[in-house]
């Protein structure tokens, strides 16, 4: 599966509104990966997904956002983003949220998953991730501890998108195959092939169940070596 998206601002996707076609991606990639609610035909059927990038700045944050955004939008069951990158969430800073975001004491036990979480202004969907704290203080939480997490939240959320640090990462290669899939996003402009091509193989040896490429920030041409692939 290969879903073509361009740069945008991690905001609430309508159809027919600013993003246009742009949206409508979103729109059709939430349908085919989140649960059907009893409905027939759905391809994936995925409870949990992560998003991540053979390198930084390809647009991950940006992708996993308006994944979330779309699929909270399309259904009326609770959809929950949580924000792994280490990175302020853009969710939060797009809708203009602060306070506690959750993250560090959902992993931490000084409360419960769902009392962590932060609704959002957008109807169905949540919000865990770290207030601006480094990245590193995910490093003090033993990986077993953040696949608890996300098992907990499971439960409680119909569709989790997990926005995930790239591939070369150990978050990424501890998380990515205890997901029910993974979405890689490449870069139209930068992504480099010898790039995706060490991207999939961590993937591959992760047990991640790789769904499709998001390539974002896209032309009207695909990057050659791309092309010649697809």
């Amino acid at each position: 599966m290969l879903t073509l998206t361009q740069a945008q601002q991690a905001t609430s996707p309508r159809r027919g509104g600013n993003g246009g076609a742009v949206a409508e991606q979103y729109y059709a990639l939430a349908h085919w990966l989140r649960p059907t609610d009893g409905r027939d035909g759905n391809p994936t059927d995925a409870r949990s997904v992560g998003v991540t990038s053979c390198h930084p700045g390809a647009g991950v944050s940006t992708v996993a956002a308006n994944l979330a955004v779309a699929a909270a939008q399309t259904g009326s069951t609770p959809v929950l983003l949580v924000d792994l990158s280490g990175k302020p969430a853009r969710l939060a800073e797009q809708l203009s949220l602060d306070g506690d975001l959750g993250l560090l004491r959902a992993l931490s036990g000084t409360a419960t998953p769902c009392e962590c979480v932060r609704t959002t202004t957008i109807p169905n969907l949540s919000l865990l991730a770290l207030n601006h704290e480094p990245a590193a203080s995910l490093s003090s939480f033993d990986g077993n501890r953040i696949v608890e997490l996300l098992y907990e939240l499971e439960r409680d959320f119909a569709f989790v998108v997990v926005d995930l640090p790239p591939t070369d990462s150990g978050l990424c290669f501890s998380l990515a195959g205890v997901l029910n899939g993974v979405l890689l996003v490449m870069d139209g402009q930068s992504t480099q092939s010898h790039l995706a091509t060490r991207a999939k193989h961590r993937l591959h040896h992760a047990n991640a169940a790789l769904l499709g490429v998001i390539l974002n920030n896209h032309t009207r041409d695909l990057p050659h070596w791309l092309d010649a692939r697809v």
